[in-house]
């Protein structure tokens, strides 16, 4: 820190957020349905797309249906955590695609 000249702001948390409830305020909500709607509908076509362009590749069908509860579910559940809204990654998908990955201990 000395010879760089480095600003510490403190110490960091190592843990992961507690599991709250996410805060329901009647205000909040109307202000923030529309975002909402728009960013599930967009992150739902961006996976789809995906999903679709490397099941004609890959030989395999995709169940739109239970995209979007997989999408759902993982976007509620995420909630309780703070985490930000998933979405499919296109650049992800095509590195693991091309290196010859396939399942998820890839991300490992």
């Amino acid at each position: 820190r000395e010879p760089y000249n480095i600003k510490v702001l403190g110490a960091m948390d190592a843990s992961l957020p507690a599991m709250t409830l996410p805060s329901f305020q009647l205000a909040n909500l109307r202000v923030l349905v529309q975002p909402a709607l728009i960013t599930a509908v967009i992150s739902y076509m961006v996976t789809i797309s995906i999903a679709q362009s490397f099941a004609s590749k890959h030989n395999y069908v995709v169940n739109a249906n239970q995209e979007l509860v997989a999408l759902g579910c993982s976007n509620i559940v995420g909630s309780f955590f703070q985490a930000y809204p998933c979405s499919g990654s296109l650049s992800r998908s095509a590195v693991c695609s091309v290196s010859g990955a396939h399942t998820q201990v890839h991300g490992f």
